[in-house]
């Protein structure tokens, strides 16, 4: 603002003297002017930076482009000439001459430096003038710009920014490429990198710092990185929950398009309508009375189921944490699962392996002893363990290598049903799968049965695996399940038919293998003749199959599913008929 003041009043005081030619003062002829080339180096971001070498930008660090740009000087200024040496007197008398008179006339040599000195001012004027009619267009841009994206962010909510009653400091606004936001520029241009028109930078709110919390303990509450100093675990960020402000919604489990906002029950099932919940709201549940801690909408109606199976006694471990320890040892056999003998691998002698059983809260010792003729290892299937422990061959440790004994020594975090397995070849379809429980420090106190499924094929485990390669329908010709070439015609997809044969696509199925026998327990049937009708039994069930799905069913029975975890179920048997 002060300097357009200055401006102006220099150009009017300039007109004045023009007009008026300062009495006694001679106009000076015009003088000519040379224009010259000037090499100066600046940078494409910043056109204010301009040097006399090459090198890089102060300010963003980009190397700086060479520009030839136009000098105008008069040939006053650019002629040098040396001072003149005068007498005392002659220099008296020309100071004489030269002086102001007594009525304020000026002299015609002052006169012409007074005037060259304004011309070059004016000139300069010009220069500081046109350099502000670009600042201002620039401005009018960038305010129309903001003007445009404040609209249309208030639009339908009534405001009007145009109406405000206090003005707030505007910030100025920069702009970055969207491929490469390393670039900053304060006027509106294109990417030097990759050409791109470079967009008005959003502004940051700022960020709350981050907090790391555990999975398995999330009171463990931590400002850095690092692991869990009660189970070890790497800390994890921690979600910041922003406060809820939608009203509770219900709906029903089995049809999630119906939406009430009060509580009842279902108009097309009947069933008690829950509370809907968001996507992101899934925590975990106090384990007090087996909840489910998959956060899932059906979990009332599953409370409700149990409350009406009547009281069950709940026992706490009296017993503190402790180290329990197992001794595996893996040796060759011969079983007869389907219809003639095949090699095996049997753990402590049986098929499948020993259930491992802990305490949450314990820490588990397993000795593994192999006394195979080839390596081994062993995998937690779900488990929450040291990487060092997970037992995935060269990648955690080192196989487990003929006649050696290896420690598996890890703590037990977590509670549910799990399993265990080989990760070695194709061991584990041959035997070396077992089943894993860790209890709660509180449980019910009812009779609890391990089931663990699987399935048996009497074929080389390695012949399998070369006939699954080489995509050939020799499992689906023993399971009837072939699609032949006159089916296809019927239905008019012989073409179809054709194609999938070209690119070796096999008719689809559940599963690719057949199976010769399926287990419960290493056995085809599983009788538990100790149970009498109205006693309450949980089954702990995992699928230690190879390639099965396992559909599961109760004749004159209802099950309620009390816990799911890792697809592996834990279910409650109300009756036993």
């Amino acid at each position: 603002m002060k300097r357009t003041i200055l401006i102006a009043f220099v150009m009017a005081f300039y007109s004045v003297a023009v007009s008026q030619h300062m009495p006694g003062m001679k106009m000076p002829k015009k003088q000519t002017t040379q224009q010259t080339q000037k090499v100066i180096y600046t940078c494409p971001m910043h056109p204010e930076v301009q040097m006399s070498k090459p090198g890089d930008c102060p300010k963003c660090g980009m190397t700086l482009e060479k520009k030839t740009i136009k000098v105008t000087a008069s040939k006053k200024a650019l002629k040098t000439t040396a001072p003149k040496i005068t007498s005392a007197k002659k220099q008296s008398s020309s100071t004489t001459k030269t002086t102001t008179t007594s009525n304020g006339t000026v002299g015609n040599e002052e006169a012409h430096e007074i005037l060259t000195e304004m011309k070059d001012m004016m000139q300069e004027m010009k220069n500081t003038v046109a350099e502000m009619k670009g600042i201002v267009k620039e401005l009018k841009g960038t305010t129309s710009e903001a003007e445009a994206d404040t609209t249309d962010e208030h639009k339908g909510h009534g405001m009007n920014i145009n109406n405000a009653g206090t003005a707030k400091p505007v910030t100025k606004a920069t702009y970055t490429c969207p491929m490469h936001p390393e670039i900053h520029a304060s006027k509106p241009g294109n990417c030097p990198k990759c050409g791109m028109k470079l967009v008005i930078e959003k502004t940051k709110s700022p960020t709350q710092p981050a907090t790391y919390t555990c999975p398995m303990h999330p009171e463990i509450h931590a400002t850095k990185p690092g692991n869990c100093p009660k189970c070890g675990m790497k800390l994890v960020p921690e979600k910041t929950q922003s406060p809820s402000t939608q009203a509770t919604t219900y709906t029903c489990p089995m049809h999630p398009e119906v939406k009430r906002d009060k509580p009842g029950n279902c108009p097309k099932c009947g069933m008690k309508l829950v509370k809907e919940k968001s996507a992101g709201n899934t925590n975990m549940h106090d384990m007090e009375g087996m909840q489910m801690n998959d956060g899932s909408t059906t979990m009332e109606n599953i409370m409700m189921a149990k409350k009406n199976l009547g009281p069950i006694k709940t026992i706490t471990s009296k017993v503190p944490s402790r180290t329990v320890v197992y001794h595996l040892y893996i040796r060759d056999t011969t079983v007869t699962f389907g219809k003639k003998p095949k090699r095996a691998i049997a753990v402590n002698g049986q098929i499948p392996m020993p259930t491992l059983t802990f305490t949450e809260g314990d820490t588990a010792e397993i000795w593994v002893h192999n006394e195979l003729k080839e390596k081994t290892s062993l995998h937690w299937h779900g488990l929450f363990v040291p990487n060092k422990m997970d037992g995935v061959p060269y990648l955690t440790q080192m196989p487990i290598k003929p006649g050696q004994t290896y420690l598996y020594k890890f703590p037990i975090v977590q509670h549910g049903t799990h399993w265990y397995h080989s990760h070695s070849g194709l061991q584990e379809q041959i035997g070396m799968y077992g089943a894993f429980i860790m209890n709660k420090r509180s449980e019910w106190d009812i009779p609890t049965i391990p089931v663990l499924l699987s399935e048996w094929i009497d074929m080389k485990s390695e012949e399998v695996h070369r006939s699954l390669h080489a995509a050939t329908d020799w499992f689906a010709v023993q399971k009837g399940a072939t699609q032949s070439y006159s089916e296809a015609i019927k239905k008019g997809r012989f073409k179809t038919k054709v194609a999938n044969e070209w690119k070796r696509m096999n008719a689809m199925d559940l599963t690719d293998v057949y199976y010769d026998n399926f287990l419960i327990n290493g056995k085809n049937q599983n009788e538990q003749p100790q149970f009498k009708a109205g006693d309450k039994v949980r089954l702990r069930i995992a699928n230690g199959g190879a390639s099965d799905y396992f559909w599961l069913s109760y004749s004159g029975v209802d099950n309620i599913v009390v816990q799911s975890i890792c697809k592996k179920l834990r279910l409650l048997l109300p009756e036993i008929i």
